[in-house]
């Protein structure tokens, strides 16, 4: 959370991408994290929307306020969206609300909407500590699977 700078730290410089994140003005901030995806352990999802809307708003750190309140996004961005929830395992539940997943599922949906992002890192807390022990097995090889295949550092 220090890294994104959701807490702000107390000492110490932090660096990402060759930046100092505790200097970047709220701006450039936004900016860095559209760089660093994020995996919560209580999955942060909007549980009225759909799956497929929840990925999307991975994007939000793209697009202007408008656009993100209209929910615009373009016909590449849904592509992308619909591929990673294919990757996921999600097709099946594209378009269920989010309360009505299991556990395991919103979990994949948070994972899919961090990937959405093309983020060069991803930052989890406690990313199956909710989870039952098969669910659990099913996240982290999903992670060890896109650090391997997608190079992209996990936290």
């Amino acid at each position: 959370r220090c890294i994104n700078r959701m807490i702000e730290p107390t000492g110490g410089a932090i660096s990402f991408d060759g930046v100092i994140t505790s200097l970047l003005r709220k701006r450039d901030l936004r900016k860095l994290r559209t760089k660093i995806g994020m995996i919560f352990q209580h999955y942060n999802l909007v549980d009225r929307l759909t799956v497929i809307e929840n990925v999307l708003h991975g994007r939000l750190g793209y697009k202007s306020t408008l656009a993100g309140v209209l929910g615009r996004y373009s016909r590449e961005e849904k592509k992308q969206a619909f591929r990673i929830i294919n990757l996921l395992g999600l097709d099946e539940q594209v378009y269920e609300r989010c309360d009505q997943l299991s556990g395991g599922q919103k979990q994949r949906v948070g994972i899919a909407r961090a990937l959405i992002q093309n983020p060069k890192l991803i930052l989890c807390d406690e990313p199956i500590a909710s989870l039952d022990p098969n669910a659990a097995k099913i996240i982290m090889d999903y992670l060890k699977n896109i650090s391997s295949q997608m190079g992209i550092t996990i936290v």
